[in-house]
């Protein structure tokens, strides 16, 4: 392991808080590892300090004096004080903030402008989700318009189901409403979505509700009748759905762990940026537009600087390498740090190779002394760098996997390679603590909530490490 980069979040079980770390990094073999490091509680107060104790504590059982690269967090003010305290415990720490948990900032910012409209929304939504008494009357409005049957007048009496649905017809589209949780993120968008995949189902619900008999069943109907959109509120929606697709796909994607991400981070982050500026062109809804606009504005206040760690990450990655996203000083500021990196380590190799033939006696050290290595091929002028450059680019949609092509060729470009393993281990997202702590909700439940923190740790720690029992580093 040269080197290891962590992720931390903190989590609170049963009025207990937790903190968690994991850790990432690229073997020999060049394969992507990542482990739980801890899972224990943090006694208050949670300042930046205390916190950064807590992980210096960590890294020492472990034995990670000078390994630790990159620290991966959300945005909270006391986490990133915890980065920069780090250094008081000799470790220092570069800081990178959470690609998605940032990316979902923007989005948050720009749909608090239709805070309102939102709201009517959510009304709409809730009435699906809460009330489980029409919820198979709600699966019929599907199958109904999934077979595309007009059926007048709408009767939902057992006896008459098989006269209204044709019994060879095949419903394999059957969606519920999703609940929507604001500490998820993509949680709005995903409801927007389903609630306009369900939207002709509802207007049928609405009639067959209004057409009961039953008292409780025509108010429903009523009731509903009143949360519905109306076409304009509707057109919004749709037009909601395009803008934030694109921030749901950057979410998903950046929150992969079986697969470099830091080297997509910046490259996606400007491909949301065109698609910010497309939007603005296609975008009817005066409405949307503004959300579009400060999605924009939040955007670039957070992304001004892209940071030298995320652009060696994607040079590293052929699909990016070219850096076409980046400024032209950018480029050249990446370039310098591997011309600077390969020249130190031609300078090392030959003080080597020299010191090498000083210190041995052998007849054969003197004749390379004498006549110089013959089976040795007559160097180019062309250096790693150069000819790393020459390569062509990767097209994005190819089956492509980064580590793959730096394990068959780091012979050929053995300081980018080494480089490879550094940079590519580094995640993009503290996401791997959030799915460490939505594991932990599983341990700790309401019927085992007295586990002490030590067997949570055992537990977890189990859990998440087995797997890496038979690995070399």
């Amino acid at each position: 392991m040269i080197s290891t980069n962590f992720t931390t979040d903190g989590w609170t079980a049963h009025h207990r808080p937790y903190i968690g770390v994991t850790i990432h990094w690229i073997s020999a073999n060049f394969e992507l590892h990542q482990a739980l490091l801890t899972i224990e509680e943090i006694s208050y107060p949670h300042t930046g300090w205390n916190i950064a104790e807590k992980l210096a504590k960590t890294f020492d059982k472990w034995g990670l004096n000078n390994r630790i690269f990159v620290g991966v967090s959300d945005n909270a003010a006391n986490i990133t004080k915890a980065m920069s305290d780090l250094a008081d415990f000799e470790y220092t720490v570069e800081h990178i903030r959470c690609a998605a948990h940032t990316i979902q900032l923007s989005v948050k910012k720009g749909l608090e402008i239709i805070k309102n409209f939102l709201s009517q929304v959510s009304k709409l939504n809730n009435f699906l989700v809460n009330k489980d008494k029409h919820r198979e009357r709600l699966h019929k409005m599907q199958e109904i318009c999934n077979s595309k049957i007009i059926l007048e007048p709408l009767s939902f009496d057992d006896d008459d189901d098989d006269e209204l649905i044709d019994k060879d017809q095949s419903f394999n589209h059957i969606v519920e409403p999703i609940k929507d949780i604001i500490t998820r993120w993509n949680s709005t968008y995903k409801v927007l979505g389903r609630l306009n995949e369900l939207k002709a189902a509802i207007k049928l619900l609405i009639t067959t509700l209004k057409s009961e008999s039953v008292k409780d069943y025509y108010e429903d109907g009523c009731l509903l009748e009143s949360l519905f959109l109306n076409d304009y509120q509707w057109n919004i929606v749709e037009e909601l759905i395009l803008l934030l697709k694109n921030f749901a796909a950057a979410t998903e994607i950046l929150g992969g762990s079986s697969y470099p991400t830091l080297s997509l981070t910046y490259p996606i982050i400007s491909s949301l940026f065109q698609h910010l500026i497309s939007m603005k062109r296609k975008i009817k809804s005066p409405e949307v537009l503004k959300v579009c606009d400060e999605m924009y504005s939040s955007m670039e206040e957070k992304w001004t600087d892209p940071g030298i760690t995320g652009l060696i990450a994607s040079f590293l990655d052929l699909r990016f390498k070219n850096l076409t996203f980046a400024t032209t000083s950018q480029r050249r500021e990446v370039h310098t740090h591997f011309k600077n990196l390969i020249n130190k380590n031609q300078q090392n190799q030959q003080s080597e190779d020299f010191s090498d033939i000083n210190n041995s006696t052998s007849k054969s050290a003197a004749l390379l002394l004498l006549f110089g290595n013959t089976q040795t091929v007559k160097p180019t002028n062309k250096s790693e760098l150069d000819k790393y450059l020459e390569l062509p680019a990767v097209s994005i949609l190819e089956n492509y996997n980064p580590l793959e092509w730096w394990k068959v060729n780091q012979n050929l470009y053995p300081t980018l390679a080494h480089q490879a393993r550094i940079y590519l281990a580094i995640p993009s997202t503290s996401v791997p603590c959030e799915r460490l702590f939505s594991t932990a909700g599983n341990t700790i439940t309401d019927r085992r909530n007295r586990l002490i923190p030590s067997t949570v740790y055992n537990l977890l720690f189990l859990k998440e490490n087995s797997h890496l029992a038979n690995i070399n580093n």
